[in-house]
């Protein structure tokens, strides 16, 4: 999945060392925002992105970063959807 959402270029992604997915803004700079639309998003329950924080914000010269409670293997059905709000815009 984190190679998925990789190549649409929206946000950068990886799996981190815990097995958990992240989710970090293109962005690096006060500003920056991501957040999952859970209405829009059939993915997100999968992916661990709703039980926690549904929006994270830059600090300093970070990315703002979701992390996904869940771990792997992600469990995605075919045809679900993920719907992003980054640095204000929606995807």
């Amino acid at each position: 999945m984190a190679e998925v959402l990789k190549r649409s270029g929206i946000v950068r992604t990886r799996v981190d060392q815990n097995g958990d997915l992240v989710l970090e803004s293109s962005t690096k700079e006060g500003g920056s925002s991501i957040a999952v639309d859970p209405g829009g998003s059939t993915a997100a329950a999968a992916l661990g992105l709703t039980g926690g924080p549904l929006r994270a914000d830059a600090v300093g010269a970070t990315p703002a970063r979701l992390v996904s409670a869940g771990t792997e293997p992600f469990l995605v059905e075919r045809e679900a959807e993920m719907r992003l709000v980054v640095d204000g815009r929606t995807w």
